[in-house]
């Protein structure tokens, strides 16, 4: 991405088959339209989405509603830099 944000929300669920409450982080990275896309072992396809069609196919709700907060507040309106992360101090 040639931007990455934390966004100040996180994506929860019980995991069942481990009998605790997963609390996951979510970040958006913005990338270039003719970006490469490069897969790994966790993927086996990509598809670029709008966001209603994005929202239409996710099964969750919380899910559904980070979709909907990302667009409202990164994409509708400028995103506190705040929230930016810093690429430049990232390690590979």
């Amino acid at each position: 991405p040639h931007t990455l944000y934390a966004v100040d929300q996180v994506e929860q669920f019980y995991n069942i088959a481990r009998d605790r409450v997963v609390v996951l982080p979510v970040f958006l990275g913005l990338v270039d339209a003719d970006a490469e896309v490069r897969l790994n072992h966790e993927h086996d396809a990509f598809e670029w989405l709008s966001f209603d069609d994005a929202i239409d196919r996710i099964a969750f709700g919380s899910q559904r509603q980070i979709i909907r907060y990302i667009r409202t507040e990164f994409i509708e309106r400028e995103p506190s830099r705040w929230l930016r992360v810093d690429l430049s101090r990232s390690t590979p």
